[in-house]
């Protein structure tokens, strides 16, 4: 059964910032898709925590996260010094998790499509567009947005 949108995951802290204790973040993302209802995930790891010690707008970001989870070995490191066993949730296997568990909820052959549609944002022109066209062959029932290759300003990138 699915966790409804009351049930928060519980949360410890790392560096005063939360961390959700969850042994499955996909089934708590699933209930937000049947809800329809978004969420603000972060992909806590060691270097975002220490970078977020000297950027308030960075750290203010993670604390308005609905879900914060484990990406790092560094994070899961720390929590089990402090006597909490975690497992690492890396983001990318994370987002996989999800697209396959929507996926698998189609019926094989079915004209239906995903309750919500995907949107790949980000990395170089031409990768966006390669992961959509991957994804629709692994799951052709997801409802695939269109791609954007994300650009920044040649003064954003510089500060990068």
């Amino acid at each position: 059964m699915l966790r409804s949108l009351s049930s928060l995951p519980p949360q410890t802290s790392v560096m005063g910032l939360p961390v959700h204790l969850q042994p499955n973040y996909v089934d708590w993302l699933l209930s937000r898709i049947q809800q329809q209802k978004g969420a603000h995930i972060v992909t806590l790891n060691a270097e975002m925590a220490m970078q977020a010690e000297q950027n308030e707008a960075l750290a203010t970001i993670i604390h308005q996260a609905d879900l914060v989870v484990p990406d790092g070995a560094g994070v899961v490191f720390y929590l089990l010094l402090r006597g909490k066993v975690v497992q690492r949730c890396p983001g990318i296997e994370l987002a996989e998790m999800l697209l396959t568990r929507v996926a698998s909820q189609i019926p094989q052959g079915s004209p239906e499509v995903a309750p919500c549609p995907v949107f790949f944002y980000g990395g170089a022109p031409g990768i966006c567009e390669a992961a959509a066209v991957e994804w629709q062959k692994r799951a052709p029932g997801i409802a695939i947005a269109e791609p954007k290759t994300a650009t920044l300003r040649p003064q954003i990138s510089l500060s990068f």
